[in-house]
């Protein structure tokens, strides 16, 4: 094997194994999410506002923050909570 061959190899290999940015190509079935970054959506639970979203096993995935509700008596120990669902488990929000 040629020297220039080998490099390559070994270049490639640690991309993999070393964490180096590596461009992930969508799948030609998958279509554009359906929910956009800030925008509000229901899902069984609550309301939230959309942070993230990504492709995971053929399905968007959403990172989402709950809406807060009413401020207990003894006042909030942390932020919002937030949580991660797919595509199917969400409805758009007309709030």
């Amino acid at each position: 094997m040629p020297h220039s061959m080998k490099k390559y190899q070994a270049h490639k290999q640690s991309d993999r194994y070393f964490g180096n940015p590596v461009k992930k190509k969508l799948p030609l079935k998958m279509s554009a999410p359906k929910y956009r970054q800030n925008q509000q959506v229901l899902f069984l639970g609550g309301k939230g506002t959309i942070k993230k979203c990504r492709p995971d096993s053929g399905l968007w995935t959403y990172v989402i923050e709950m809406e807060l509700g009413p401020e207990p008596e003894m006042g909030r120990v942390g932020p919002e909570t937030t949580i991660v669902l797919d595509e199917p488990e969400l409805q758009e929000s007309v709030y």
